[in-house]
């Protein structure tokens, strides 16, 4: 049996070398490989009958000559492997490119073959990180390239990419070379006499290069694939696609394009026919242009081909009418949870002066027109504004109400009409969207409209005119489409005379009026609505209630009710929980309304015999909070305390102080928080408190209110 020794200078590339040979030749030549230093000079005393050298021409001419004297040997021509050679085409054209092997030697011999090839022209320099300036073989100007390496961009390699310089992060690996069939060839002349193992050789050979033009043929088809996969996308789209060359004419287009420009005729016309004066570049910011009937919204996109560096430009266009379906099904689907709950059925009346005013807003609610909707704290205008918008055409639109004395003024203002990214310190990362475009198609309801800055007022009363909105930070305006239902508990012509409410806003609101009478003015109602509020809330917290007794039903006929529903509601929370520990639930419920009937006149009769003073208490003490996010919490607590005082309820205790933060204004504050912006306040005397009662608001509080909003 014939034997092949194989030299190389590295033990993996020896394994690689002898494992190819023993495919190719097969059992019938024995392959050993043989690992020999670069620099060695002794003689190889090799036993097998020819050996194959692999490496750089100058290189095996060195090892032949340390084989002994008449020992036959081969020096292995290796060729460039066909499967990779395409990746070279991903470089631009006049590159300077580093090529990149183990040794100096290698990088020139790869550049050679390379520039015989003449595959793609580029610019080559070779190079390896232990190259030495005292080499025997050197390409002219290729001692520059080391010298300049930040320069270069890409590199090319044979299986070396851990020998790039860490700058180059675009690198081709072309893999290693294979062994040619002269090679081969050779080989058999000298070690095998027999015709048909040459046959057997040969088509082994002949295999892999079959093999290897099978792979070649799988990637043309899977581009192929990916061809024809973006030609259908292309077509299925939507929105018209176009792409135009340089000199504007159109190479590719889908048929959505061509309905929107309403031709048929697209491959080839060049785009300066059907956009008279304008060039692809002209579309970059993005544009609206009218096409005969329709209004057509242009984007260009700006392509650069690497390979022959030629420019194309894909332009999308995008009719009005359908990108105004996707802001309805975006503005939908953002108002998801923004759902009024109760109908014109879940509102429980039997007296004529509430009758009048259900059938009123039955009517009004088939109206786009603006509602005002009046009446005292609790008295339910929320409830009613529910009702009219669930009994309207925008029934399936988004309901969304918002507090407008329960903030700040630029707080109001964000929230009204959103803002753009980075509109302030602390804003939401991509811009937040405002009531009025979630409320797009649907309602926007507008309590305590009475409390709201006269600065607030002015956008409002232009976003009511124009139909438009502006968001914070923004320059482009947003179309909105909204029905507004105001409430207030405050006389608005009052406040026009002061010049706190702009007169042209309250007749843009004040079109169809609604007054909801308080419940001392429904005495028919106050027994059933009690009875309804006491079975809905026993049911929730499944607690049994006593029986009202026909005493209990005097008090309540009995009461004034200065905070109406609202107030019969906490009534009805005490008569369910204390009915648990009390022996005689009339005793305790008598005193508490006598107790709230009580100090109601008391501070109505206070307030009325010590009218505030001209200077506002608070001007003599120093009010200087501790930070902002104090003086913020402080002037919550105030305005629930001014709010409470309105509605007669004239102590607040910590408990529903921390319930009304966390719902009107956000803020989560402990106990002990509450009780050090409550201390804080007594001390500056805007607050005041009584034991076991709770705190009120001091005239001097109302007046340093007053001076924040001015």
């Amino acid at each position: 049996m014939a034997s092949l020794a194989i030299i190389t200078v590295r033990e993996e590339l020896t394994q690689s070398e002898c494992e190819l040979a023993r495919y190719i030749f097969g059992p019938t030549i024995t392959v050993n490989g043989y690992t020999v230093a670069r620099d060695n000079t002794e003689t190889l005393d090799l036993k097998e009958d020819l050996v194959l050298v692999v490496g750089p021409i100058a290189l095996a001419r060195h090892f032949a000559s340390c084989l002994p004297a008449g020992k036959d040997y081969v020096i292995k021509r290796r060729i460039l492997d066909p499967a990779t050679l395409h990746l070279i085409f991903q470089i631009p054209e006049n590159t300077d490119v580093l090529l990149v092997s183990d040794t100096y030697i290698n990088a020139c011999e790869l550049i050679h073959l390379l520039e015989d090839l003449n595959l793609h022209p580029l610019r080559y320099f070779a190079y390896n990180p232990q190259y030495t300036w005292a080499e025997d073989i050197l390409r002219p100007g290729s001692a520059d390239a080391s010298r300049h390496l930040s320069s270069f961009s890409y590199a090319i390699t044979s299986g070396y990419s851990a020998l790039v310089p860490k700058h180059i992060l675009k690198i081709v690996d072309i893999g290693m070379r294979k062994i040619s069939m002269m090679t081969v060839v050779d080989i058999l002349r000298r070690l095998v006499k027999n015709d048909s193992l040459d046959e057997q050789v040969t088509m082994r050979y002949m295999k892999s290069i079959v093999e290897l033009n099978v792979c070649l043929a799988q990637k043309n088809q899977q581009n192929l694939f990916l061809q024809e996969q973006l030609t259908s996308i292309i077509a299925n789209m939507q929105n018209g696609i176009l792409v135009v060359d340089e000199h504007n004419n159109i190479i590719i287009c889908n048929e959505s394009a061509k309905e929107i420009i309403g031709t048929q005729q697209l491959e080839g016309a060049n785009l300066r026919n059907i956009f008279p004066g304008h060039h692809p570049e002209n579309f970059m910011d993005r544009e609206f242009l009218q096409l005969q009937n329709s209004t057509v919204h242009v984007n260009t996109v700006k392509i650069s081909n690497p390979l022959d560096k030629a420019i194309r430009y894909l332009i999308h266009l995008d009719p009005l009418e359908q990108i105004r379906d996707i802001d309805n099904r975006y503005r939908k689907q953002a108002g998801k949870e923004h759902r009024a709950k109760y109908e014109f059925r879940d509102i429980l009346y039997y007296c004529n002066a509430m009758k009048e005013t259900i059938d009123r807003a039955k009517v009004f609610a088939r109206s786009d027109s603006s509602i005002m909707i009046t009446g005292e704290s609790g008295t339910g205008k929320e409830l009613l504004a529910q009702a009219i918008h669930n009994g309207s055409q925008r029934r399936k639109a988004p309901f969304v109400a918002i507090n407008c004395g329960a903030l700040t003024e630029s707080l109001l203002e964000s929230e009204l009409f959103g803002y753009e990214d980075g509109a302030f310190t602390g804003a939401k990362k991509g811009g937040k969207c405002g009531l009025f475009e979630i409320a797009h198609g649907g309602t926007v309801f507008l309590d305590e409209i009475g409390d709201m800055s006269v600065n607030i007022q002015v956008k409002l009363l232009r976003a009511l005119q124009e139909r438009v909105i502006l968001r914070l930070g923004g320059h482009r305006l947003i179309p909105v489409d909204v029905r507004i239902i105001a409430a207030t508990n405050k006389n608005l012509q009052e406040l026009q005379q002061k010049g706190q409410f702009r007169k042209d806003l309250y007749y843009r609101l004040h079109v169809l009026p609604l007054a909801l009478p308080a419940l001392r003015q429904r005495p028919e109602d106050i027994v059933p609505l009690f009875r309804h509020l006491l079975n809905i809330t026993a049911q929730k917290e499944r607690i049994e209630p006593k029986e009202i007794s026909p005493g209990i039903i005097a008090l309540l006929e009995q009461h004034t009710w200065p905070g109406n529903v609202r107030e019969m509601q906490n009534i009805v929370n005490f008569y369910l929980y204390m009915g648990i520990l009390s022996d005689d639930i009339q005793e305790d419920l008598s005193a508490l309304l006598e107790t709230e009937r009580n100090e109601s006149t008391s501070e109505a009769n206070r307030l009325q015999n010590n009218p505030s003073p001209k200077k506002p208490a608070c001007q003599s003490y120093p009010v200087h909070f501790p930070s902002n996010a104090a003086k913020e919490e402080s002037y919550a607590i105030m305005r629930i305390l001014q709010k409470a005082g309105r509605q007669k309820t004239l102590f607040v205790g910590r408990s529903d102080l921390q319930q009304q933060l966390q719902s009107d204004f956000g803020l989560s504050l402990s106990f002990i928080q509450i009780k050090r912006r409550l201390d804080q306040l007594r001390t500056f005397g805007l607050v005041g408190a009584k034991k076991g009662k709770g705190h009120h608001l001091l005239p001097a509080g109302n007046d340093y209110l007053m001076e924040q909003k001015d």
